[in-house]
C-alpha cells in the first residue's frame, strides 16, 4: 500500500542543477519524493544554440540520503532546431554524513552512474562528488569537487577533476534565496553563474540562472535555465 503524505520542499536546500552546478551537503526529507523539471538549459556557442529538457525524480527512504534518476533530452539548432533524443541516463546515490556545527562544516558525498549517448560510442562514466557546507551567519558557502571518469578507463587526473564554489543568501519573508557560483571544468575551462529560487508553496518552487564560461577551452558564450521543482511524501 502506498500512502501519500506531506513533504516539505526546501528552497533553501540547493540541489545540482537548480539552477547552480554546485549543490550543498543536505538530502531531501525522509519519505519525500522530489519531482524536478528543467524546462530550459539554455546553451549558446557563435551561432549554435543547445537545449537541454531534464526530468529527474529523487526519493528518500531514510534519514539523509536519497537516490535520484534523471534523463536529458538534447534538442539543437545550427540552421533549424532538432530533436535529438535522449542524450544522458544518471543515477546517484547521496549521503549527508552530518549537520554543520561550530566546529565543523556540514559535509556529504554522492556517487553515480551516467550513461552517455553519442552518435559515434556510447560511453558510462562512473561519478564521485564530495561535499562541504558552512555557514556565516545566514549567508552559505557551498564546496563542490567532482571526479568524473569514463568506467572503461578509470583515471585520477586534472582533466576529471571539476570543482565549484558557491554562495547563496535569503530574503527574508518571501522564500527567495539569491545565488552565485564560479565553477571549474578543467585547467582551461570555467563558469561563473547567479541564480534565484523561489518557493511558491510548501511543495513548489521555480528556480533561474544566466551564467557564462571563460577560458581557452570553454564550451559556452551563455547559460540560461528555467525549471520547477515538486515534492509530495510518500511511503511503501
Amino acid at each position: 500500500m502506498i500512502n501519500i503524505s506531506f513533504a516539505q520542499k526546501d528552497y533553501y536546500n540547493t540541489d545540482h542543477n537548480q539552477p547552480l552546478l554546485t549543490e550543498d551537503a543536505y538530502s531531501i526529507e525522509k519519505y519525500g519524493m522530489d519531482f524536478r523539471l528543467s524546462l530550459v538549459d539554455f546553451e549558446i556557442k557563435g551561432k549554435n544554440y543547445h537545449n537541454i529538457i531534464t526530468p529527474e525524480i529523487k526519493y528518500s527512504f531514510i534519514d539523509n540520503f536519497h537516490l535520484g534518476v534523471g534523463v536529458n533530452l538534447e534538442m539543437h539548432k545550427e540552421s533549424e532546431w532538432k530533436f535529438n533524443g535522449v542524450k544522458e541516463i544518471e543515477i546517484k546515490t547521496f549521503y549527508n554524513f552530518n549537520r554543520e556545527n561550530l566546529s565543523l562544516p556540514a559535509f556529504a558525498i554522492s556517487a553515480g552512474y551516467i550513461y552517455e549517448i553519442n552518435d559515434n560510442e556510447n560511453v558510462s562514466y562512473g561519478n564521485l562528488k564530495f561535499i562541504a557546507t558552512r555557514s556565516f551567519g545566514k549567508l552559505r558557502s557551498h564546496l563542490n569537487a567532482d571526479l568524473k571518469s569514463p568506467i572503461k578507463d578509470i583515471k585520477l587526473n586534472r582533466d576529471n577533476l571539476s570543482f565549484g564554489l558557491a554562495f547563496d543568501y535569503p530574503f527574508p519573508f518571501n522564500s527567495l534565496l539569491m545565488m552565485g557560483e564560479i565553477y571549474n571544468y578543467s585547467k582551461n575551462r570555467n563558469q561563473i553563474s547567479l541564480g534565484l529560487r523561489k518557493q511558491l508553496n510548501n511543495s513548489l518552487l521555480i528556480y533561474t540562472s544566466v551564467g557564462t564560461e571563460f577560458g581557452p577551452e570553454r564550451k559556452n558564450d551563455f547559460i540560461f535555465k528555467l525549471g520547477f521543482s515538486f515534492m509530495k511524501g510518500l511511503i511503501f
